[in-house]
């Protein structure tokens, strides 16, 4: 009887304890801890009224600091704008992927740069996304360009970029986190892989223009903006105000700050913007 009970139960409780182990995997770690902050502020601001009658224009709003938002320059779903403009929707979409795949790893606060030839590869990335802008600014100054402006190249180049980006920044802090782990890990070709495919799903949704997904993408644009301000933050709190070896007596308080200072700074540079604007 034990037994056939045992097997029926199995079923579901596999499942429930790797959701479990998954859930401990990113609680564990301070990507995990800061993405799950990063979301709920963001998805606050949609939900709460606030200063703008809609979820895209909170987010705009939230936003307007660090994009000019031109409609030419961004994506729209069923008629509505996105709230940041495409080659800054990838950008922060590709560092949400990096972070997300990394973070659900037990090896995130061991994370180091990857081997030289993946970390070339990445800097290309990079590098397309800012030959993509010089093009596009010699295109708007009448100057002799190679292609017409393109928001799928916009888009594509952003999110190389956002990778690079995002494998720049995980290695600073967890060495920051970290500073001396007992085995140091790098990012495989595996990890940048699957990176790659999610960068690239995100941008053949985005490409799709489907209405339902107006909101999840105006979500992941914003969630990446204040995810990248965040984890910036906290590798410099962890240097200049919580050492490594004290980081275990002020759990989540890191993090909640980084994501304090990230709001803070994205209203500065909101009305830095306004008063440049007037």
């Amino acid at each position: 009887m034990n037994d056939m009970s045992a097997k029926a139960h199995t079923p579901v409780a596999a499942p429930i304890a790797r959701w479990s182990r998954l859930a401990q995997t990113l609680l564990g770690t301070t990507l995990g801890r800061s993405m799950v902050l990063v979301a709920a502020v963001v998805a606050g601001d949609m939900l709460l009224p606030g200063i703008a009658p809609s979820p895209i224009r909170r987010l705009m709003a939230l936003l307007a600091g660090i994009c000019p938002q031109r409609p030419a320059h961004s994506y729209t779903i069923a008629g509505v704008q996105l709230p940041i403009e495409a080659r800054m929707l990838g950008m922060f979409a590709g560092v949400t992927t990096v972070v997300l795949v990394f973070a659900t790893s037990a090896r995130a606060q061991r994370f180091r740069f990857p081997a030289p030839r993946a970390l070339a590869l990445v800097v290309l990335g990079f590098t397309a996304m800012a030959f993509d802008g010089t093009n596009a600014l010699f295109y708007d100054l009448g100057l002799p360009h190679a292609y017409a402006p393109d928001l799928r190249v916009r888009l594509i180049t952003g999110l190389l970029a956002g990778i690079a980006m995002g494998v720049f920044l995980v290695p600073t802090l967890a060495a920051a986190v970290t500073p001396a782990p007992p085995r140091s890990a790098r990012p495989t070709w595996g990890d940048l892989s699957v990176i790659a495919l999610g960068s690239g799903g995100f941008g053949l949704l985005v490409a799709s223009g489907w209405a339902s997904l107006l909101l999840p993408l105006a979500f992941v644009g914003a969630f990446g903006v204040v995810l990248a301000f965040t984890l910036i933050n906290r590798t410099i709190l962890s240097a200049a105000v919580w050492p490594a070896q004290g980081e275990a007596h002020v759990l989540w308080w890191p993090e909640i700050c980084g994501v304090i200072l990230a709001l803070l700074e994205l209203a500065l540079l909101a009305w830095l913007r306004h008063l440049i604007g007037q």
